[in-house]
């Protein structure tokens, strides 16, 4: 698939949401790209929550810097996925095809985790692996990362899915 590459206009976005109200409760706010990298992300979240709207998003944690964690919590996002396709740093690196560490996502994670609950918002917190067979003797790393950090709800999605 070829498409084209940025990020969706504010006002064009706001006009889709008009258009949910009554039709769907919960716009996603990923697909095909890192939700974490809109430079409007906050505002992007507003929007969905002045429509009354949920709001939820999937992303790779290590592009989850603080300021980032702080200001989509205060725009009022209802829920996250934290996708971690490995808990090791060499098969992590080949899957997600970037350069950061697990130890990275999980540094992300426990930052969220600390600002959520300092300013006293509720957020609810997915932790996702794409079960593949690649990280087949992994899935129950995940789930017991995802009990340490007492995440809300872990997922080992099935690929392709």
């Amino acid at each position: 698939m070829i498409r084209e590459e940025g990020f969706m206009d504010k006002e064009l976005f706001r006009d889709i949401c008009s258009q949910l109200m009554g039709r769907q409760s919960f716009p996603a706010l990923h697909h095909l790209g890192e939700s974490l990298l809109h430079p409007e992300l906050p505002d992007v979240i507003a929007i969905v929550d002045s429509y009354n709207l949920h709001t939820g998003l999937s992303c790779n944690a290590a592009f989850l810097i603080p300021k980032v964690s702080e200001h989509i919590i205060r725009a009022k996002l209802d829920q996250i996925t934290f996708c971690l396709d490995s808990t090791f740093d060499d098969k992590y690196t080949i899957i997600k095809r970037n350069k950061k560490s697990v130890r990275d996502n999980i540094l992300a994670i426990k930052k969220f985790l600390e600002i959520k609950k300092m300013l006293n918002r509720k957020v609810s917190i997915t932790l996702q692996m794409i079960r593949m067979k690649e990280n087949k003797e992994e899935w129950d790393h995940i789930i017991e990362l995802g009990n340490q950090l007492d995440i809300d709800q872990i997922a080992l999605v099935p690929f392709g899915q």
